[in-house]
């Protein structure tokens, strides 16, 4: 996940971070694209390619589970990149009809946990020359903080968005 040259420095509590729980009805495929959608907006996803790591979809008719993780990735600076990662474990997904706008659409009725880790990436500072290590000692060291409150409140708003998009109460 983090090459030995760089250090990190989280924001949201290790391993599992900040957590969703959804169950009821939703577009599963409609909530997939508004993840991506939204990870693209905010500029966490530099190439499609690079952003999904597992995706694991497991069938015993009637019933799917899904697997899914992603970590989107900002580069700020020079010194600091912001990592969002996305782990989603959707079980006991079933086909089912639902209503929206008046009219009859097909939905799936499942057990969403979602959870969502953040942190503040940096270079080794040990690894870097005598000038690097003293501009990162001195000044780079006191704006990881505003980058770590940068990434707390986007990462709370993600949560919210998502919780907003499930119908989840807050």
């Amino acid at each position: 996940m983090v090459k030995e040259e760089q250090s990190v420095h989280y924001i949201t509590p290790p391993p599992l971070g900040i957590k969703i729980r959804a169950r009821g009805m939703f577009d599963l495929p409609d909530f997939y694209r508004w993840l991506k959608l939204w990870l693209e907006n905010n500029s966490y996803m530099p190439d499609e390619r690079d952003l999904e790591i597992k995706y694991i979809e497991r069938r015993k008719p009637p019933i799917k589970n899904y697997e899914i993780e992603w970590i989107g990735e900002k580069q700020e600076t020079t010194y600091f990149t912001h990592k969002i990662n996305l782990k989603m474990l959707i079980v006991a997904v079933k086909e089912a009809e639902g209503e929206w706008m008046g009219q009859k659409v097909d939905m799936e009725k499942g057990d969403a946990h979602i959870n969502i880790l953040g942190w503040v990436q940096t270079p080794n500072w040990e690894n870097l020359s005598f000038l690097q290590r003293l501009y990162a000692k001195h000044i780079a060291y006191k704006r990881l903080r505003v980058e770590k409150v940068k990434l707390y409140k986007k990462v709370y708003i993600f949560q919210n968005d998502i919780k907003q998009y499930l119908g989840v109460n807050q």
